[in-house]
């Protein structure tokens, strides 16, 4: 990420920060000639201070447990402590606290190590004016409130990402890699973020369904397509950690790009559908199935005869319909009840199914109707030989109920396309 230079306008923002309030400062220098030459340098800046002196690193340490203080002046070698040690346990005793080194000519190097560590700035002895020494501090005060500043909207993000109940994830579409992801991939998922890790950069295969990574080029087209800002939403089957296939939907962004503009990285959120998606399907099954026996229902059988007519047609063979109706179907229902008559119609679908081929289709049109489609049917006498097959079926008792019942069918037989060339035609011509 190209980060640009403060404007005008930014760098007045950045200022203002720096409000002429009394700095408290806290000076731990062993040299009294030092720490003098410090609070010199100190009064005759227009920086307003209060400056307390300690001599001893434990001495400032006390200090720092007594007080707060907005910086610290801290010299490098020190009677009871020396170098990164004193850098060390002083921002293990304040973290919030800026520090500011000061060192002799040839503590330079150590002095860089110590910003390495968390001190906001150094000041070499001998080379150090009033002007200097007021930047440094000042300077020190404000980034370190900057750095608390932008730890705490870190720690925000990180909190709304982790409390929400969709996954978060950052996903480089180049290595195949999870940048980052919340830890309700876990609750979600079943996976710890480490196995996240471990699944890449084989994630496609080892998470999507079979049939997703059949769609992944397309999905992938469209992140190349889609312009800045702009949400690619999908929905797709993920693996489970415990194996089952979970529907997520997704929405992302492409966050950033190649140096040709090519989607590298994409910002996105994903939510569990599962439940939506299994109510989807048990509507759309229920809108073409009957409740009672689980056959297609009138609206799905018209599609399967569809379907026979046009393979019957395109490869030269014969379709057949074969109408039933139950015919003492009423007798049972009024004698026994509608329980027993629900019971019956159940045993019958799953008679008929018995009957038939993988390929051929049963359905229940109504009370007591039954209707059969044998799809590529080669010999004119199947569809007869499939009717006795039928009745004899239907002739065995129904035990419903402790009660051993009886009932027979009626069966009406159209060919394709010797009787008809459309569905309504042979469900009517035929019809017992």
């Amino acid at each position: 990420m190209v980060c640009k230079p403060l404007t005008k306008q930014g760098q007045g923002w950045f200022l203002s920060m720096m409000t002429p309030k009394k700095l408290h400062i806290l000076l731990i220098e062993d040299n009294p000639g030092d720490a003098m030459l410090i609070e010199v340098m100190l009064a005759e800046s227009s920086l307003p201070f209060s400056l307390d002196h300690a001599t001893f690193l434990y001495e400032g340490i006390e200090r720092l447990g007594q007080e707060d203080f907005d910086v610290v002046l801290l010299d490098i070698g020190l009677p009871d402590s020396s170098g990164l040690d004193s850098i060390v346990e002083l921002i293990n005793k304040s973290p919030v606290t800026p520090v500011v080194m000061l060192t002799g000519l040839d503590d330079e190097e150590a002095a860089i190590s110590a910003l390495r560590m968390g001190a906001q700035d150094y000041l070499v002895k001998g080379r150090i004016n009033s002007g200097a020494l007021l930047r440094s501090i000042r300077y020190a005060v404000e980034r370190k409130r900057v750095e608390e500043h932008l730890w705490s909207s870190r720690q925000f993000i990180q909190s709304v990402t982790e409390s929400t109940p969709n996954i978060i994830y950052v996903f480089d579409l180049i290595s195949n890699h999870v940048v980052y992801v919340n830890h309700t991939v876990r609750d979600m998922l079943g996976y710890d973020i480490d196995d996240i890790e471990e699944l890449s950069p084989h994630i496609y295969e080892r998470l999507l369904h079979p049939d997703e990574i059949l769609r992944l080029p397309e999905l992938l087209e469209r992140y190349e397509t889609a312009g800045d800002g702009v949400i690619v939403e999908t929905e797709l089957r993920v693996k489970h950690a415990n194996g089952q296939w979970r529907w997520l939907n997704t929405r992302d962004v492409v966050f950033t790009r190649t140096a040709e503009g090519r989607p590298r990285q994409i910002l996105g959120t994903a939510q569990d559908i599962t439940e939506r998606k299994y109510m989807e399907d048990a509507v759309r099954h229920f809108a073409y199935h009957d409740s009672l026996t689980n056959l297609p229902n009138r609206r799905l059988l018209t599609d399967r005869i569809r379907l026979a007519l046009t393979q019957a047609s395109r490869e030269g063979h014969k379709a057949a319909v074969l109408c039933m109706d139950l015919d003492n179907f009423k007798e049972i229902n009024d004698g026994f009840g509608h329980e027993a008559g629900d019971g019956v119609l159940r045993e019958v679908a799953r008679r008929l199914k018995a009957c038939l081929r993988e390929s051929d289709t049963v359905a229940r049109t109504g009370g007591d109707e039954f209707v059969v489609v044998l799809h590529k049917t080669v010999q004119e006498e199947a569809p007869a030989i499939i009717a006795e097959k039928i009745i004899s079926s239907l002739h065995e008792p129904f035990i419903i109920n402790s009660h051993s019942l009886s009932c027979t069918t009626s069966i009406g037989i159209s060919l394709y396309p010797v009787d008809g060339a459309d569905s309504e035609t042979l469900l009517r011509k035929h019809t017992p």
